[in-house]
């Protein structure tokens, strides 16, 4: 027998917000690098330093991946997401105030804050708990075929 599904309005709602803060955090990202040449002549730093702005999510995934799925597990998706949202809110008032062209400084701890944020360090945990528990997907093949197909037509 095929499971019946309910659906809701609300959890359209918490889609959307979801996807926002997603794209929000993802903009941060990369915001540095696709002007690289401007942030250095600005700023008066080196290339290698507008690439850790965007390196510095990779490197701080790798220890704080085990404090988010112990927040998660124990703490619940609501207080997770939260805390992931105020983060880097936090964080991009933070680069607001590195203007001045001596304040690269600040706008890389502004960086690590909303690196340390960002949905993607929570992002295993959280897509995979949003999708069964909010939307029943039953796409979860689609993860691992998408990347293979796009390798196999060297779509880069």
């Amino acid at each position: 027998a095929s499971a019946e599904f309910r659906v809701y309005k609300r959890r359209w709602i918490v889609l959307a917000i979801f996807c926002l803060y997603s794209a929000s955090n993802a903009l941060q990202w990369i915001q540095y690098s696709i002007i690289a040449n401007i942030v250095q002549r600005y700023y008066g730093i080196t290339s290698t330093w507008v690439d850790w702005t965007s390196m510095i999510y990779m490197v701080l995934y790798i220890p704080l991946i085990t404090p988010a799925s112990w927040i998660l597990d124990k703490m619940g998706l609501r207080f997770a997401a939260i805390c992931g949202v105020l983060g880097t809110c936090l964080g991009a008032w933070i680069k607001v105030f590195s203007v001045q062209p001596d304040l690269f400084y600040v706008s890389f701890i502004g960086q690590s804050i909303v690196a340390t944020s960002q949905v993607k360090y929570l992002y295993r945990f959280l897509s995979c708990h949003f999708r069964h528990v909010w939307l029943h997907c039953g796409l979860d093949p689609i993860k691992y075929l998408l990347p293979a197909v796009l390798g196999y037509l060297e779509i880069r």
